[in-house]
């Protein structure tokens, strides 16, 4: 949806330091706009390659007005107006609609906001010395699928069912061809059996038949593989092949707004910020000892914030601790 239109490109719009919110919208059949997919890119757009084709697309360069007409004749969606750019696209069942990317400014740090970020992750690894990955497994294949079952679930449960799993496939060449009654039985205790039991068997086809029975260490394939997002690809490239990858799980997440890292939700926009916050090399134990500190101390419905080692670091800790 985001493409090409005569020689501008969308890419050109967007400077290497932009973050952009992107949404498609459309008309209802009562004629309302209606928000139909939304997306962010950030400050790596150029990354991303040639643009896909647009077909009959329509661009315009300037800030549109708010009702402002396109040169289409269709309006621009209300509430969009002031972003930098809207396409026009065509969508599959032939109507017409929008994409509307507004330039959001990119969070930068100050010095100081560095320093503490160092010192606050500096405390936390001497507090969690041996801080790693909680789930059992042998090479990157158990792991991943380790991973994959441990959505909504404990990571003790999951060390709980992997050796029966493991045991009874144990290459991904048999799990790939296993039946998906018997592994549903084997992972049921994990909850959402029946869709972890799909995407363990289809993870393992595509392993097997894209990459000859080695699971890919890049990112760009590992979240091509059916079960696994960002999270679970930055648990592959941290633990499994010794990369820089930062996991954003609910821990990491909450912890990172409560230290006034961030104040964004969504886990990819956190990712991205904490990325320039901390030093690459660091990112994979960034996570690791932030969700032992979520898990013993900064427990979300009980913490402990009069035991917590950085509460002198943490805005939200000094605001409890202060009794407000």
């Amino acid at each position: 949806m985001i493409g090409e239109t005569g020689t501008t490109r969308f890419k050109d719009v967007f400077t290497d330091d932009d973050t952009l919110d992107a949404t498609l919208f459309g008309k209802d059949k009562n004629g309302q706009w209606v928000k139909l997919h939304s997306m962010t890119l950030f400050h790596d757009v150029p990354a991303l390659g040639p643009p896909a084709p647009n077909p009959g697309g329509v661009y315009a360069p300037q800030p549109p007005i708010l009702g402002e007409s396109m040169p289409s004749g269709h309006s621009v969606p209300p509430r969009i107006g002031g972003c930098g750019a809207v396409f026009q696209h065509n969508l599959s069942d032939g109507d017409t609609g929008v994409m509307a990317a507004v330039k959001t400014r990119e969070r930068r740090y100050t010095p100081r906001e560095k320093e503490r970020a160092a010192e606050v992750l500096r405390i936390l690894k001497g507090r969690y010395p041996d801080a790693e990955c909680a789930l059992t497994h042998e090479g990157a294949w158990q792991l991943l699928c380790a991973t994959i079952l441990s959505a909504q679930c404990t990571d003790a449960r999951v060390n709980m069912v992997t050796p029966r799993l493991f045991a009874r496939y144990p290459t991904v060449a048999a799990l790939a061809e296993s039946s998906a009654a018997d592994v549903e039985e084997i992972v049921k205790s994990t909850g959402f059996f029946r869709q972890k039991t799909k995407s363990l068997i289809e993870m393992s086809q595509d392993v097997v038949a894209r990459f000859g029975g080695e699971v890919p260490c890049a990112l760009e394939d590992l979240i091509t593989l059916r079960g696994v997002g960002r999270k679970t690809a930055n648990v592959l490239i941290g633990v499994a092949f010794g990369g820089e990858g930062l996991v954003v799980d609910t821990h990491v997440r909450r912890i990172s707004n409560l230290l006034g890292w961030t104040k964004q939700e969504d886990p990819v926009k956190i990712e991205q910020e904490l990325m320039k916050l901390h030093p690459r090399q660091e990112w994979t134990n960034l996570a690791h000892v932030l969700i032992h500190h979520g898990r013993t101390i900064c427990i979300a419905r009980r913490p402990k914030c009069g035991e917590c080692p950085v509460k002198s670091l943490c805005p939200e800790g000094i605001r409890r601790l202060a009794g407000g």
